[in-house]
């Protein structure tokens, strides 16, 4: 197992996480500076209108990159995506504001998040692949979750740094630190990534005779595997950012509980869901992708009703149970994904098939918060959220029904 290869692969996507989250964490102030408006709930919409610009994006950037991946290899484009998510965050970190140079402040920041959206798409599946294919069957469930938990380390540096610059009394040019910093630590994971070299896998395929290959590898013998793959993102996307989005407003605004509070409740959310990223990875490698993908959906299934009983409950204690069995179900079900993936495609298309991945993300995890919310108001129930998530878990398992049968977990 190459540790270099590894670390890269686990501080470039940390990284490009942490730069596609920062909007996010800043969105009110990112709104009220470049979309005011004499209505303030009006400007933090059109603020959220321009974060959610790189979801829409993410699937077009898994596609491109998924493309030039298998047909220029996995180093070149991971080394490209950590680039091009350094740039825009630097420009946002120095971009004027809305009264400084007018309309161009509100379109550039949408540029440079659809340009963020795009990196992110080339960047989850592509480092894991390119870690993969490294370790050549050597801990790959371990490599899988070990990917897995360095999107949502990234995502929880973002949150942690983010809400330290967030205070009353701050400068009005603080926010700014932490998109520079994105910018200047996204240069360093250009850095360890040309130290890297490409995988042994991608340059055999490469010294093979190409209309052979064409013949072995048609995308209509590979139908089945790209619905898998589009109906896993959509599962990961539906559990994720219920977690990352979703449960801080389900907390304050239904279940009363103090905003505060419920932050700090779901920052231990997010610590249980890297940890168990990583250890149902490893439990893949000891008794197999397929049986742990099994039990990641059983656990989905059945443990949704009383992750939101515990969440409904007055005590702090019931709460941090609840996001920590929600850590549980993400990490068993995510950790493992990459493993899982990785074997459904050959060389030559396995990251176009693996990209297809981000369609699902655009599906469900882009529009989570908005719609589960949209749900419990509609229902007045708030279970409501819990039945949905049963439902897409449902819908994943009957995705595996596809596949032929030796790859069927």
């Amino acid at each position: 197992m190459n540790k270099k290869v590894i670390l890269s692969s686990f501080v470039g996507n940390a990284l490009e996480f942490f730069d596609f989250t920062l909007c996010g964490v800043f969105i009110m102030t990112l709104s009220s500076l470049f979309f005011p408006t004499s209505d303030p709930k009006l400007s933090v919409i059109t603020g959220m209108f321009a974060f959610s610009a790189a979801f829409y994006s993410r699937p077009f950037g898994a596609l491109l990159f998924g493309y030039l991946g298998d047909k220029y290899g996995r180093r070149k484009i991971l080394s490209t995506t950590i680039f091009l998510m350094s740039l825009p965050t630097f420009i946002i970190g120095i971009l004027p504001t809305y009264d400084q140079i007018g309309l161009f402040a509100p379109i550039i920041l949408i540029i440079c998040r659809l340009l963020q959206g795009l990196c992110a798409g080339g960047e989850y599946n592509g480092a894991a692949i390119f870690a993969l294919e490294h370790a050549q069957d050597k801990k790959p469930g371990f490599i899988s979750g070990i990917i897995s938990c360095s999107s949502v380390v990234g995502i929880l540096a973002a949150t942690i740094l983010g809400n330290l610059f967030l205070y009353d009394d701050a400068p009005t040019w603080f926010w700014r630190i932490p998109f520079i910093c994105g910018a200047v630590l996204g240069v360093v994971g250009c850095f360890l990534r040309r130290y890297t070299f490409e995988t042994s896998e991608f340059l055999e395929f490469k010294k093979i005779n190409l209309s052979t290959a064409k013949e072995e590898t048609s995308y209509r013998n590979y139908i089945s595997p790209f619905i898998v793959s589009i109906a896993t993102g959509a599962l990961n996307g539906a559990l994720s950012y219920s977690l990352f989005g979703f449960f801080n407003i389900y907390m304050a605004k239904f279940v009363g509980f103090h905003a505060l509070k419920g932050l700090w409740c779901n920052l231990t959310g997010l610590l249980s869901f890297a940890l168990f990223c990583v250890i149902f990875g490893i439990l893949s490698d000891y008794f197999g992708k397929h049986k742990l993908i099994r039990s990641a959906f059983l656990l989905s299934f059945i443990l949704a009703l009383p992750t939101f009983f515990l969440l409904n409950q007055p005590y702090v204690i019931s709460v941090l149970l609840g996001q920590v069995l929600f850590g549980l179900i993400c990490g068993s079900f995510v950790g493992p994904t990459h493993h899982f993936l990785h074997s459904l495609f050959p060389v030559k298309i396995r990251y176009k098939g693996v990209a297809l991945f981000c369609i699902g993300i655009t599906l469900t995890g882009g529009t989570t918060a908005i719609f589960l919310t949209y749900l419990i108001i509609k229902t007045q129930n708030l279970y409501a959220p819990a039945f949905l998530l049963m439902t897409y878990a449902l819908l994943f398992k009957t995705s595996l029904w596809l596949l032929p049968q030796e790859k069927q977990p």
